[in-house]
């Protein structure tokens, strides 16, 4: 749901944003990471018991695969885009 949820803002990007640079692939991938927040929240749902030792391996695993996984695409996305930008 997340990863559609951030394609869908693909959509969300204008023409006329796009005709001034946007691109929508950078926005979107730059959505996809998590990082901080996302273990800050897991943490904080752990001390509070609402979720168990074992939910919250799979969210600090989650959140840093889709961390390294973001900025992985980002980074491929911004190279492409400045190999089409040089002369």
């Amino acid at each position: 749901m997340a990863l559609i949820s951030k394609l869908l803002c693909w959509y969300g990007i204008g023409k006329a944003a796009r005709s001034q640079g946007v691109d929508p692939w950078t926005v979107v991938f730059g959505l996809i990471p998590r990082g901080l927040p996302g273990l800050v929240f897991a943490g904080a749902a752990l001390k509070a018991g609402l979720i168990d030792d074992n939910a919250f391996s799979a969210l600090v695993i989650m959140v840093t695969s889709t961390t390294v996984l973001g900025l992985l695409l980002l980074n491929r996305r911004v190279q492409s885009l400045r190999r089409k930008a040089s002369p």
